[in-house]
């Protein structure tokens, strides 16, 4: 396979998600990147597969999740003598983050969606369990623990995402996805009187324990009116916008399990107009919920 060859497949698979990279984004960067630049030159032809390049280097990976790890694992194994490290302070992080709903639902143990960064350290790899704490892109640089300078030709960023539930009126904190931070989770509110969220890892599980406190509140509830469960997908952006669908789909399965469906009302409030931005999906779900027997409103802003 010619390098041609090789440069065309790449842009077409560029050029199936759009959303992602365009086309001449993915050619400037492939222009500028020496370890791209370096794989092209070192690959072989007739074989599908390529040559490890020799790339001379060093490369920091900002970030020891499954992102960061599995980037590290791609460039090892493409580059014949790799400088690879790897800043990471963090030994335990989520592998599968869609997970956390069956966590919630307590289909999956917490353990289930556990990464444990130094069993999955690539060969020759280099870790340092630390937090960068600055950056100096001007001298290819970055801080740890803010002592430790750490110099770099390429640099790749994976640090995750922060959960910041203070853009809720009422929460408070940042949460980070292992939820590990128990100051920020008891100061969010969260995982308390009734309020859960299955966005991080703590979080899920403390859902679970907050549905099997709801039926058991239904199986001795004897008034008249039903107990109130309510879900909702707030007006800020968010990690995964079915989320809040799903775990409402389960809560209503293991309420129907339990024999006490009967006794309460589920009611979902997303902050737009619509249950979700492609019209057959919306439709789709609408009925799914009516099937269901679920109550809903448009246009709700959460606050605690």
């Amino acid at each position: 396979m010619s390098k041609n060859q090789i440069l065309e497949e790449i842009l077409n698979e560029v050029d199936k998600h759009p959303e992602i990279m365009s086309r001449r984004d993915a050619l400037k960067f492939m222009s500028v990147s020496p370890v791209a630049a370096s794989v092209m030159a070192g690959t072989t032809v007739g074989a599908a597969t390529a040559a490890a390049a020799d790339v001379k280097g060093k490369i920091v990976i900002v970030g020891g999740g499954l992102a960061g790890m599995s980037t590290a694992a791609r460039l090892n194994n493409s580059i014949s003598n790799a400088d690879i490290t790897v800043i990471e302070p963090d030994p335990m992080s989520v592998s599968y983050q869609p997970g956390q709903t069956l966590v919630g639902a307590g289909l999956w143990d917490k353990s289930d969606i556990q990464y444990n960064r130094d069993e999955f350290l690539p060969s020759g790899v280099k870790l340092i369990k630390g937090s960068v704490t600055a950056f100096d892109p001007d001298n290819n640089s970055v801080t740890v623990d803010g002592s430790q300078e750490v110099k770099y030709d390429q640099m790749i960023i994976a640090t995750g995402v922060m959960l910041n539930y203070a853009q809720i009126k009422g929460l408070e904190g940042e949460i980070t996805s292992s939820g590990k931070d128990n100051a920020a989770v008891k100061n969010s509110g969260i995982g308390k009187d009734g309020l859960h969220s299955i966005y991080f890892q703590d979080g899920a599980e403390a859902t679970y324990k907050g549905i099997e406190e709801l039926i058991a509140k239904a199986k001795a509830h004897k008034g008249p009116e039903k107990l109130q469960a309510v879900f909702t997908h707030p007006n800020t952006p968010i990690k995964c916008g079915g989320a809040p669908k799903k775990i409402m789909y389960l809560t209503n399965a293991r309420l129907v399990e339990a024999g006490v469906r009967d006794k309460v009302e589920l009611t979902f409030y997303p902050n737009g107009g619509g249950m979700f931005g492609i019209k057959d999906y919306h439709t789709a779900i609408v009925e799914q919920f009516k099937t269901r027997g679920f109550k809903w409103h448009y246009n709700i802003t959460l606050s605690k």
